[in-house]
């Protein structure tokens, strides 16, 4: 990740997520798949998922776990935070269900991807979500 990552605050990620989901709403869409990339910082995870859940929108909210990223948030944290997130979106007035995005086979062992594929198990996710483009990028 860049530089401009540090530029964005938790609350530029709440009120751009949120106003997201609400210029989506305006228009009529009413349903999304959120590729949630939100994984360069662990402060921000949250407020993203935060402003989904208040967006009002029904959408399956699919946190794309990191594992490209040198030192930053580990595995092991990111689960943290996604099971604390979970019991967010589990009131039966929740629009919004967990998913799991991985992006990361191509870079990542036998051993990593079987790991990925326990936590999205274990978050019981309803949405599985990838990109792989091949060439020169780390996606």
């Amino acid at each position: 990740m860049g530089q401009a990552t540090a530029s964005f605050s938790p609350k530029d990620i709440y009120i751009s997520t949120l106003e997201g989901y609400y210029e989506g709403l305006n228009a009529g869409v009413t349903s999304y798949v959120d590729h949630a990339s939100v994984n360069w910082r662990g402060d921000i995870i949250t407020p993203s998922c935060e402003a989904t859940i208040d967006g009002g929108a029904r959408v399956w909210w699919c946190y794309d776990f990191n594992t490209r990223i040198p030192g930053k948030l580990s595995i092991e944290e990111q689960c943290e935070t996604l099971q604390n997130l979970e019991t967010k979106m589990q009131p039966a007035d929740s629009q919004v269900t967990m998913g799991f995005a991985f992006d990361g086979f191509h870079l990542s062992t036998d051993a990593d991807v079987e790991h990925m594929k326990k936590i999205a198990r274990d978050i019981k996710a309803k949405v599985l979500t990838t990109h792989y483009l091949g060439g020169p990028w780390t996606i």
